[in-house]
């Protein structure tokens, strides 16, 4: 996250597998407002990595993704998710009511 004309913005997108922690997608995205800092001592990202940043929502480059090792290519959109009940609802949906991330607890 960058601090920019429009507020805190995503500047670098990272995915990586669990619980191994290989790097599947390691991105820069442009965002839309302009950058006033890049928050350099958290995000890593310096102005001179900045230039071959692709820009906010341009289709990522097939060079920067892997594929599994299986062979097999996922092309399920990635969302990205700022609330913390929807996330927990997202995450732990899988998980029978008794359990003790119950989907209707407010922790």
């Amino acid at each position: 996250m960058g601090y920019t004309t429009q507020g805190l913005e995503l500047v670098r997108l990272t995915a990586v597998t669990w619980p191994e922690g290989k790097v599947l997608l390691d991105i820069l995205v442009r965002p839309f407002g302009e950058i006033l800092d890049l928050n350099s001592r958290f995000s890593g990202i310096f102005p001179e990595h900045y230039a071959t940043a692709i820009p906010y929502g341009s289709k990522v480059p097939d060079t920067v993704s892997s594929a599994p090792e299986d062979g097999e290519v996922e092309t399920a959109p990635m969302q990205v998710v700022d609330s913390p009940a929807v996330a927990r609802e997202l995450l732990f949906k899988h998980l029978q009511p008794d359990t003790p991330f119950d989907r209707t607890c407010d922790r």
